[in-house]
């Protein structure tokens, strides 16, 4: 296989990934580490596909980059998002400072590192890559709001991170530090980053208002991405951030005023094949540019380095978030082992790893050091994350909860169409035949499914908690929105608004610890059967749902 062209490795490892994709389903693997140990297994056997087409940092961060974090913040839920903004800061900002100081100290102390190549060491290695946990949190039904808070903290990360390392790398190779010039450096970096993404999302998002061709808005969100990065890296601020603010405007602003369903569908679909590429490609070069006997002989600072990351991660999780509980919402006990746990490393890492100067004293055992932990991470903590989650009792009613989405996502959709039905019988489109058949096999169909829903319902009293719940956030959300729009048209003061709104934050607040302190107790409960009990002395809701009780009260008319 010597001489192969890029070409001939790029359609080929395409094609490997998509095999280990297959079979990583059927196995049950999370499909970004059995990519890892394919690579891992490729590497000892087929060494000369490496050099053809291997990961460098131009690569990672300025090509596959980009359209991760677009794809990720696009379908992010910015009310979710917005909902926990507390607690994701807290971990991406003040947590990436105290991981990096943490993990500086313990290498400075245990490898004989120099105080500056030990912090370097320190924020190259706290950027976290909890791709494959999101992806076992998806199928095992784990609990939308941890889902939020890791990804949040992933995304949010990354640009704290590389703001970060190249500060640090900077003190290394000159020498000259100065803590107020660092930390304006920092914020300016950062905020400019953020500033320039919120307003070239809001200006995308009114440009294509006029725009109705799916294939145009595709490629413009594209050029987007890309875009917005080079640009913020062209001003010297953070292209990370930028990217992520931007994807979250045009994710939840940008489709709401400007993109027809059409569009939306396709740009969901476009995105999905361009991670799924993207990350297919990162993780088996990574697996594949793993030299193991390399990290055998230098296991003694790989261990240090491993010891030294979990210890931070361990003080992030634990004592630094239960002491800002006064100021955030409280999180279930169990969630903190989730974090702890959790927090991968991955593609980004052993970019900034690869990108450090031949000049960084130690360069190559910081390296060694970040490719032992990343495979540590992914081989080790990836592969032991769904284990841990069912010890902590927060997948026990996966199975369940994806029964029940599935029928009432059913019911739902029947409703839709037999409503469409209804409309076409009224305006004298339907013939009295066409009428009675197909509203008697809705008719049928909607019972069936209400009777599969109630029987759910009765036997998972969790189901009816866990929407009521959500029912209730929305409706707050909802009244949030409607206060907003009153100040906007003039209707109600800004004083007025204020005193309204911040009612209903605390209604929000109130509702969102109520159901922190229920969690753990419903994951147990819920399996069992058992009733839970209501905020505010509530009852749990009726046997009689809404879905089914409107679709067969409407298909008898």
């Amino acid at each position: 296989m010597e001489g192969l062209s890029s070409e001939t490795v790029f359609v080929a490892l395409l094609f490997i990934a998509s095999l280990v994709a297959i079979i990583a389903k059927r196995l049950r693997l999370p499909y970004t580490i059995a990519l890892v140990i394919t690579g891992l297994l490729a590497g000892l056997f087929v060494s000369p596909l490496v050099p053809a087409f291997e990961l460098t940092p131009h690569l990672i961060l300025q090509i596959f980059l980009p359209a991760l974090l677009f794809e990720a913040a696009f379908h992010l839920d910015f009310g979710h998002l917005w909902d926990n903004i507390r607690i994701i800061t807290l971990l991406a900002i003040p947590g990436v400072l105290l991981s990096t100081f943490v993990v500086g100290l313990i290498l400075h102390l245990g490898v004989g590192l120099a105080w500056p190549v030990a912090l370097l060491f320190g924020s190259l290695i706290s950027a976290t890559d909890p791709i494959s946990v999101l992806a076992i949190f998806k199928e095992l039904g784990v609990a939308r709001r941890l889902s939020i808070i890791v990804e949040g903290e992933s995304l949010f990360n990354d640009g704290t991170s590389i703001v970060l390392f190249r500060i640090l790398m900077a003190i290394v190779l000159t020498g000259q530090f100065s803590l107020v010039g660092s930390i304006q450096q920092f914020v300016q970096v950062t905020f400019g980053g953020a500033l320039l993404g919120l307003l070239v999302g809001y200006f995308f998002s009114h440009l294509i208002r006029p725009i109705d061709d799916y294939l145009v808005e595709v490629a413009l969100t594209t050029v987007l991405a890309y875009g917005i990065f080079f640009l913020a890296e062209a001003l010297h601020i953070s292209g990370v951030i930028a990217v992520v603010i931007t994807g979250l405007v045009v994710g939840n602003y940008g489709t709401r005023i400007g993109m027809s369903p059409t569009t939306k569908l396709n740009l969901v679909s476009f995105w999905g094949f361009i991670a799924f590429v993207v990350n297919s490609w990162i993780f088996l070069l990574l697996g594949l540019q793993i030299d193991l006997p390399v990290l055998i002989a230098e296991a003694y600072p790989i261990l240090w380095a491993i010891g030294a990351v979990l210890a931070a991660r361990a003080i992030v999780a634990y004592p630094m978030t239960h002491l800002i509980y006064r100021f955030v919402r409280p999180m279930p006990s169990s969630w903190h082992h989730v974090l702890f746990w959790g927090g991968l490393r991955g593609s980004i890492t052993l970019a900034l790893a690869l990108g450090l100067e031949a000049a960084i004293p130690h360069r190559e055992v910081l390296r060694v050091m970040a490719f032992g932990y990343v495979l540590f991470s992914l081989l080790v903590q990836g592969l032991t994350m769904r284990p841990l989650l069912g010890r902590l009792n927060l997948v026990c009613r996966a199975e369940e909860r994806l029964e029940y989405e599935r029928t009432r996502g059913q019911l739902l959709a029947l409703r839709a169409a037999w409503q469409m039905l209804r409309e076409m019988q009224e305006d004298g489109i339907l013939s009295p035949l066409v009428w009675q058949t197909l509203n008697s096999e809705y008719r049928l169909e909607g019972e069936r499914l209400a009777a599969e829903l109630e029987a759910l319902y009765q036997n998972h009293a969790h189901l009816q908690q866990d929407e009521l719940m959500a029912t209730r956030r929305e409706c707050l959300r909802a009244q949030k929105s409607a206060l907003l729009s009153l100040l906007q048209q003039g209707v109600i003061s800004e004083e007025v608004y204020r005193d309204l709104v911040t009612g209903l934050d605390r209604q929000l607040e109130t509702l969102d610890k109520w159901v922190s302190s229920q969690l753990d107790i419903t994951y147990t409960a819920g399996a069992t059967g058992e009733s839970l009990p209501s905020p505010a002395g509530e009852q749990t809701i009726g046997a009689k749902r809404t879905d089914s009780a409107q679709v067969n009260a409407k298909q008898g008319d």
